[in-house]
């Protein structure tokens, strides 16, 4: 399909590429905690004479998903055939499964399959997409890559990023491939040629031998190669600087003398002082490193809005101290057409840069560009995130705790997911739709006019938190899903008897140690009874704090002290407790009638108390301890459950490890 390349939006630009389309950064940058695919390992050569062992290790997401797209879509870069030009949700794109990478680039999207496979649709004016397109309706529906890649079962892409109208794939083995073609302000420049167009996949070739790349981050109309020994390459177009290595004068004389291979063919960005790179990000027509001396992040390109974090307005045409992100270790970087997103190392996002439409999400009161780089509050300020994405005028974030995905910024591209067509959103509020429900959101990439999103059922594995955020405040901000019902607490008591019956040995062994103290326990005993009507009488409050749980609670307490000095006879019988354990949370309904057999039964546990004092007083100080674990246990418990279990065992119940930084 032909057709010219339509603006993303409309802005008064102080750079040459004014009515360039975005890229989003290409995508997520994975440098995360999580239990994923290494990209880099064993040893490579850093030149012809030299040999250096790797350096730098990413992890990638091996968690396969499903792909879900919206936004604007009349090039395809949907993924939804030719009659959906257009969704304000989240939408499946059939014909996918397994992929563990999604992005977006300025008018097309690429995805990486888990076996190494790359799919494409969109755009394809420039060959971005690196198939044929040819026969009619193709670029609206994925296509494989395949002819110019090394076979997957060989060699399989590990990595991909996408811009404008190119894309970059890096392989396992650690070679990079390249398709499609870059522009500058006159337009194609070409792409490891002069006026290269490539319909299919190129191997790049560095300068020197034995360069292996771990990772490639993808700007509108340039490329940042990270090697496994932590060097950064570049290539691509110079004019703002985001290349890091050509100076001004002959960025606006294409080269010089060198020509165009001055910017196409890849070089290294050198930085005095820092001994090596631990990974890499691009925007629009900027670049981002990460240094490997304390974390240092260095930035280069267009700063007309303060976006490189330099403290200035002066574009870099090599690399600088961003002095704005110092003080912090940083995760992910990203940036769009004028503003820069950032996440921490404790999972809070920040923002810096141009505030039209809302980009830096900090209300419709600041909207005024920022040169400082401060945190996003609203709902983000009591959540931990986990990646961060920025398309041309808007932002993404990803929430550690339960997957969800929130937009803010530019909403006239229907990109944002909030419903709301042509709303812009000032705050960050959460993408909503059918085809979220169920499911955890793994990454969010924002394109051009489009945003593609990967997904998993929410009953795969969590990964832990990005930092120590409250879950009751996550709770209290609207993140009904971190707080668990009162049905999921009862199945968790359930669930710990087994182990509770596993302690009961050691309760036995060390009841010889306990019988001299024993008349003092027996003579302790009839207080403990006396207590026990409190408790029944607290029962209906409890229950209705935790119907599922409750019925088993007040018992569980109230005997405690005859439960384990009985010991011998717990462990023996306990199998049938556990087994019986699931009716008693179904008849929780039946508590306040059972709370009150509980208290007829006081009696027969004063006298089991009296019978077995050899083990009384070891009973009595693992009291208050195991209180304590059926409390943790069940940490949705209301306040009342746990006042009520401390004045039936006399023991203060442990503080929610949940509500600590």
């Amino acid at each position: 399909m032909t057709r010219s390349r339509k603006r993303a939006i409309s802005e008064t630009e102080n750079n040459n590429n004014a009515s360039m389309a975005d890229s989003g950064a290409g995508g997520p940058a994975r440098k995360t905690a999580r239990a994923d695919t290494a990209a880099a390992a064993g040893a490579s050569s850093s030149g012809a004479d030299s040999a250096a062992v790797d350096k730098v290790r990413l992890h990638f997401n091996s968690t396969p998903g499903q792909v879900l797209t919206l936004g604007e879509g009349d090039t395809g870069q949907l993924g939804l055939g030719d009659e959906v030009l257009g969704r304000k949700r989240p939408a499946k794109v059939d014909g996918l499964s397994n992929v563990v990478q999604a992005v977006a680039g300025g008018m097309h999207t690429v995805c990486l399959t888990a076996d190494g496979v790359v799919y494409t649709f969109g755009c394809n004016d420039e060959q971005a997409l690196g198939r044929s397109t040819s026969e009619d309706g193709s670029e609206y529906l994925p296509g494989q890559v395949g002819e110019g890649l090394p076979d997957p079962a060989e060699d399989p892409v590990v990595h991909i990023s996408a811009g404008d109208s190119h894309t970059a794939a890096v392989t396992r083995t650690g070679r990079l491939y390249l398709w499609g073609t870059f522009r500058d302000s006159n337009g194609i420049i070409g792409l490891t040629r002069a006026k290269e167009v490539s319909a299919r996949p190129i191997q790049l070739e560095f300068p020197e031998p034995g360069v292996r790349v771990a990772k490639t981050a993808s700007g509108a109309c340039h490329v940042v190669c990270l090697t496994r020994d932590g060097r950064v390459f570049t290539l691509g177009c110079g004019e703002q600087g985001q290349l890091g290595r050509v100076n001004e004068r002959l960025a606006g004389a294409h080269g010089g003398r060198n020509g165009m291979q001055l910017f196409l063919g890849p070089r290294e960005v050198r930085i005095r002082g820092s001994p090596y790179f631990t990974d890499v990000w691009a925007g629009a027509y900027v670049s981002f490193a990460k240094s490997a001396k304390k974390g240092a992040i260095y930035a280069w390109g267009l700063n007309n809005y303060y976006q490189l974090g330099t403290g200035d307005l002066e574009n870099k045409f090599f690399p600088a101290l961003a002095t704005e992100f110092s003080g912090k270790q940083w995760r992910e970087v990203s940036t769009g057409q004028h503003h820069t997103v950032a996440l921490d190392e404790a999972g809070q996002v920040y923002s810096i840069g141009r505030g039209e439409y809302g980009r830096l999400g900090r209300g419709s009161d600041r909207q005024e560009s920022s040169g400082r780089l401060e945190p996003i509050g609203g709902v983000l300020a009591s959540l931990a995130c986990r990646q961060v994405s920025c398309a041309t005028a808007c932002s993404f974030c990803v929430a550690e705790t339960d997957g969800s995905a929130y937009a803010w910024g530019m909403g006239s591209n229907k990109q944002l997911g909030h419903g709301d067509e042509d709303e812009d959103a000032f705050l960050p509020g959460r993408i909503e739709g059918k085809q979220l429900e169920g499911v955890r959101v793994l990454s969010v990439s924002g394109g051009g006019q489009h945003t593609v999103m990967l997904v998993a059922p929410r009953a795969a594995k969590v990964d832990a938190p990005a930092g120590a955020v409250s879950a009751a405040a996550s709770a209290s901000a609207g993140d009904d899903a971190t707080r668990p019902s009162a049905p999921s607490t009862a199945s968790g008591v359930v669930s710990a008897t087994p182990t509770v019956a596993t302690t009961a040995p050691a309760a036995v062994s060390a009841a010889p140690a306990a019988v001299s103290a024993a008349p003092a326990a027996v003579s302790a005993a009839p207080a403990a009874v006396s207590v026990a009507p409190a408790a029944v009488s607290a029962a209906p409050a409890v229950v209705s704090a935790a119907p599922a749980a409750v019925s088993t609670a007040p018992a569980a307490v109230s005997a405690a002290p005859a439960a384990v000095s009985a010991a011998p006879a717990a462990v023996s019988t306990a199998p049938a407790a556990v087994s019986a354990a699931p009716a008693a949370v179904s008849a929780a309904p039946a508590a306040p009638s059972a709370a009150t057999a509980l208290a007829s039964a006081v009696p027969a546990i004063a006298s089991a108390v009296t019978a077995v004092a050899s083990a009384a007083p070891a009973v009595v100080s693992a009291a208050p301890s195991a209180a304590s674990d059926i409390l943790s246990s069940a940490p949705a418990a209301d306040a009342s459950v746990a006042a009520s279990l401390a004045e039936g065992s006399s023991a203060t119940p442990a503080s929610d490890a949940r509500s600590g930084n």
